[in-house]
């Protein structure tokens, strides 16, 4: 190397500067680009945590809507099935009634201390309206037959 005159000092050191200007420019410009994409990528994810939660209470709103629309559909199915139970109660109150003073007609036209030997798994049903003289306590004699014998051919 020949003699450096302080003109090529002057370019050297301006290149060196030069040199590390760019460098450091590039390093801060890379630095800038990483910290913005990151920037980015952590507004993207509040945005898309915004938006699920948006969506989130949207469904919930709609089951909600839906959920109270089947409730109120199933209230009225139950007042119906109410009103419904209400005249079959009344209805089966009367044939309860009607069946037990059939039954105490017959027992207060049965002559003799006995009545029919009914069993007790066949009228369980009837159980209240049945007199307690006719229900069976031993099987001594076969049961009564209601049905009529059939004819053969």
């Amino acid at each position: 190397m020949s003699e450096l005159r302080p003109e090529h000092w002057t370019a050297i050191i301006v290149a060196a500067l030069s040199l590390v200007g760019v460098l450091g420019g590039g390093m801060l410009a890379a630095l800038a680009g990483w910290l913005k994409a990151r920037a980015d990528r952590q507004l993207a994810e509040a945005n898309l945590e915004a938006q699920q939660a948006v969506t989130k209470q949207q469904i919930d709103q709609q089951i909600d809507q839906r959920l109270a629309a089947e409730v109120e559909r199933l209230n009225g199915e139950l007042d119906d099935l109410r009103g419904e139970m209400a005249g079959l109660t009344a209805k089966f109150s009367q044939w309860k009634a009607a069946v037990a003073r059939v039954f105490h007609a017959i027992a207060a036209q049965w002559t003799g201390d006995g009545g029919p030997d009914i069993d007790p798994d066949d009228i369980a049903i009837l159980e209240d309206t049945i007199p307690l003289r006719w229900l069976r306590r031993r099987r001594t004699t076969a049961p009564i037959s209601t049905i009529p014998p059939k004819e053969t051919s």
